[in-house]
């Protein structure tokens, strides 16, 4: 398989792994998202996702990139700590 392949095929897997995450059943027993796969006619951006169940006159949605690697991943139980350092002056100390 050639780098190129190989570099579509994991791109094609992550997005197919980030939609499959959107259309998990949420607590009500049905997705929260609607994904769309843009394709290759939008180079910057892979899906446009709506908000289901939504309370508002217009469908709110937002354009999603998917960036994929083949490395895995590191599970994060606290996203936030783990991305966020804590800042260096005492000024912020709570």
């Amino acid at each position: 398989m050639a780098d190129n392949d190989l570099t579509e095929t994991i791109g094609r897997r992550g997005q197919s792994i980030v939609e499959a995450r959107l259309l998990d059943l949420g607590t009500k027993g049905r997705p929260l998202f609607r994904p769309v796969l843009l394709g290759d006619k939008w180079p910057a951006t892979d899906l446009y996702v709506e908000l289901l169940d939504s309370a508002l006159s217009v469908t709110p949605f937002f354009f999603l990139q998917v960036k994929s690697t083949n490395r895995g991943y590191n599970e994060v139980k606290d996203f936030w700590t783990a991305n966020h350092a804590k800042p260096k002056s005492s000024h912020f100390e709570v």
